[in-house]
């Protein structure tokens, strides 16, 4: 077989993917996405879990991005083989993922990195290359395609309770929101800038969304998401309800919900249980 590179056949990466060598995998067998080093500068993101929407997702992300303040990898090409997996070939970038915000000057470059964010606008909310979201916030059942600011309230308030307030996001300002920034897609490179990867969940959003998507998952990742939100703007009054708003909506679209729930219990949920969920729901017993 000749030399796999990142201009390689389709066929050609699909074979070598199927049986990579280890010292080429750049991810735990165990998880239904993997990542394959190429020679050279490239490598192969690829698996069920791979959306469509991720590469052109991230071409947009590397045109509208001061590539100065947060690095984008650049997609070589992108294609679905006839099972329906995705495959991603793109610029492998050296670096260590961040699992700790501990720094001044790491916070210093993570807080510039999210008012950039804050500063990139659009008109339209959604994905930054269109289509349906499949990010976490908008829960594991569906992947909702907004076409106004309108829909993404509608959404929220139609997966509300009776008794919950229902929101308004009429006139706000849409920035552009990354949605999943955790260690495994934070890598500090070896001259100190910053490189975010997997950008299938991001979109043009209220900008307390990407607060919201840190507060889902807030408790793991030890503090990383804790000092994130530290990195971020405070949320006004207004802001936090909205918030609490959302993960409400997320929490209600859930297909299942656990009535014993262990002390790794989602940090909003615990806060929000007490306050917003109501009787609707039965107790949680933590142990």
């Amino acid at each position: 077989m000749d030399e796999i590179n990142q201009n390689s056949s389709q066929e050609a990466i699909i074979n070598f993917c199927a049986y990579p060598p280890s010292e080429l995998c750049l991810t735990d067998p165990q998880y239904s996405n993997r990542v394959v080093k190429l020679p050279g500068r490239g490598l192969v993101k690829y698996g069920r879990g791979v959306r469509p929407n991720e590469a052109p997702n991230q071409r947009c992300a590397r045109e509208i991005i001061d590539l100065a303040i947060v690095y984008v990898p650049e997609v070589y090409r992108n294609f679905t083989d006839a099972n329906g997996i995705e495959y991603i070939i793109m610029e492998h970038i050296e670096g260590k993922p961040v699992t700790r915000l501990d720094s001044d000057p790491l916070k210093d470059r993570v807080t510039k990195i999210l008012a950039h964010f804050a500063s990139i606008h659009s008109s339209k909310p959604g994905p930054l290359g269109h289509g349906s979201s499949p990010a976490l916030i908008f829960g594991e059942q569906e992947e909702p395609e907004f076409h106004s600011i309108m829909d993404v309230e509608q959404w929220i308030n139609a997966r509300l309770l009776k008794h919950q307030t229902p929101i308004s996001l009429q006139g706000l300002q849409l920035s552009l929101c990354h949605l999943d920034i955790a260690p495994r897609n934070m890598l500090e490179r070896n001259d100190g800038s910053i490189c975010l990867l997997d950008w299938a969940s991001a979109g043009y959003y209220p900008w307390f969304f990407e607060a919201s998507a840190q507060r889902l998952v807030e408790g793991q990742d030890n503090s990383f998401h804790t000092q994130l939100l530290d990195c971020m703007r405070q949320p006004s009054e207004e802001e936090n309800c909205q918030i609490d708003a959302i993960l409400i909506a997320h929490f209600n679209c859930q297909k299942y919900y656990l009535f014993v729930i262990s002390s790794k219990m989602p940090h909003y949920l615990a806060r929000l249980e007490a306050n917003s969920l109501g009787q609707d729901y039965p107790t949680v017993h933590r142990y």
